[in-house]
């Protein structure tokens, strides 16, 4: 579980830790920094979501001593300008530090050229994959950008697409994704014909290189580029939370309000809080939506502010407080919060 994210000359932070709980919402007032907390998180993700890790020598330029042992992970992908990085526009290195329970931290030292990270363990730096492996750090899984699909897709390579799955060239390779995760689809299939009145839907043919999904919507039955917008970006939003491990954390951006609307980020918000609960692991990071909704009432009753931000305090299954609890609700049925909390 991840338990701490220490941003150190990272854009709007100088110096600035957050704290991760079994459940943690990020809320703010725009340009507060929520979306830096999610790149940083894509960058430690960088490092601890690889499935082969190769330790090499730290840059020649890095602060780290020529002897240490690092990881350079790639990074082109996420599309994150490093030039602009730098607190207040100042100089390099910025330093992100992810602490883990079982006593893994991960440090990434971020240069206007790329980022290379140490990892260190409870008896000390880890130097080799197979001591890495033994950390059993959970993976950080983020809901990568969400758009339109592409109006036709062609079968391409598993190692592509795994690569890019959590990049903003995600929803190009939709299909893909589902054919290539035969594991994932009937929790995928349950999913989305649950939390879409009157979905139906089939699996991903290959016919001549040519991928095609069929999707029956109430009466409706078509190729899913076909259907609307709403519907396709909620499917890449439902693929996405049956991907993601129960032991692994969830991160919602806010920007993706944009894409599915208040209604639908609050609903992901609570199929994953649903899905977290049972497993007492809970971590969302995310923007308007959820702010909407919680941040009256976290700054009436917890008064967490953590330089600009509204941190709301971790809860446990068994403590739900009732305050929360309605606010839970309200986020399923996509009511408004009540003007004033319970017993008041």
């Amino acid at each position: 579980m991840l338990n701490t994210l220490r941003l150190q000359n990272y854009r709007c932070f100088d110096d600035h830790t957050v704290a991760f709980h079994a459940g943690t919402v990020v809320v703010g007032r725009n340009n507060a920094g929520k979306s830096t907390i999610v790149e940083a998180l894509q960058l430690i993700a960088a490092v601890v979501n690889r499935k082969a890790t190769t330790f090499s020598r730290p840059p020649a330029d890095s602060s780290l001593g020529p002897f240490q042992s690092c990881i350079i992970p790639k990074i082109a992908h996420l599309g994150i300008d490093l030039r602009t990085a730098f607190h207040r526009y100042g100089d390099p290195p910025a330093v992100l530090t992810a602490t883990f329970t079982g006593g893994g931290t991960v440090t990434v030292y971020v240069r206007k050229e790329g980022v290379h990270a140490t990892i260190m363990g409870p008896q000390g730096w880890i130097t080799s994959t197979a001591a890495f492996k033994a950390l059993r750090i959970p993976h950080i899984n983020i809901l990568p950008q969400v758009a339109p699909l592409q109006a036709e897709e062609t079968n391409l390579r598993d190692k592509y697409i795994s690569e890019n799955y959590y990049s903003r060239r995600s929803s190009r390779h939709f299909r893909n994704e589902i054919l290539q995760s035969p594991d994932h689809f009937e929790q995928f299939k349950s999913l989305a014909e649950q939390t879409w009145h009157g979905l139906r839907i089939e699996k991903v043919s290959n016919i001549g290189n040519t991928l095609s999904m069929l999707v029956t919507d109430g009466d409706f039955a078509a190729e899913v580029a076909w259907m609307g917008h709403g519907l396709q970006m909620w499917l890449q939003t439902i693929r996405f939370v049956a991907k993601t491990p129960t032991d692994a954390t969830a991160v919602l951006d806010g920007h993706q309000d944009r894409s599915l609307g208040p209604g639908g980020a609050n609903k992901t918000a609570r199929i994953l809080l649903d899905q977290r609960w049972q497993h007492d692991k809970l971590h969302i990071v995310s923007g308007k939506a959820i702010l909407s909704r919680l941040s009256a009432w976290t700054q009436e009753h917890w008064g967490a502010t953590l330089g600009p931000m509204a941190i709301a305090k971790a809860f446990n299954r068994s403590e739900i407080p009732e305050e929360m609890q309605s606010i839970l609700t309200s986020i399923e049925e996509g009511t408004a919060l009540a003007s004033e909390p319970p017993g008041k």
